[in-house]
């Protein structure tokens, strides 16, 4: 050890023959496109979550306990199993078909099943797409 290292407490590297010493040196600018490569990333990998997972409802029963839970692409056979009888059924406006590629588009009206205060809506396809709360502007219900 040489004099100076031993005045400092002995505690410095000392440089190897043929070795340049190295130093991270990371410029702010690196900073920064590091930091917004990984916010794009987290951004990226969380869209494609939420696009990717499956959605599902829960539809309470009239004292607010859980009835049943119903899941995106599920057929009206699947949630009358699920749900048990519904309360009622209706009709919704013209809904374009998701499925398929037509240059002139496809709309139907299919119908839409009432459980509670809720109505679980179904596509041209028959397949769950949706569940949203009573009254729905876009859904003709008689009166009960």
């Amino acid at each position: 050890m040489t004099q100076s290292a031993i005045q400092e407490g002995g505690c410095t590297q000392l440089p190897r023959p043929g070795v340049p010493p190295t130093r991270l040196r990371v410029s702010p600018r690196e900073v920064k496109r590091f930091v917004a490569i990984l916010v794009l990333a987290t951004i990226a990998v969380g869209g494609v979550y939420w696009w990717r997972r499956d959605r599902w409802w829960t539809i309470n029963d009239p004292t607010g306990r859980e009835k049943c839970r119903v899941q995106s692409g599920w057929s009206e056979h699947d949630v009358a199993a699920h749900c048990g009888v519904r309360d009622g059924r209706g009709i919704q406006v013209k809904v374009f078909a998701s499925k398929g590629w037509n240059p002139l588009g496809r709309a139907c009206a299919p119908a839409g099943d009432v459980y509670g205060e809720r109505v679980v809506l179904y596509d041209c396809d028959g397949a769950v797409y949706a569940v949203e709360r009573m009254p729905l502007a876009a859904f003709a219900y008689p009166s009960p």
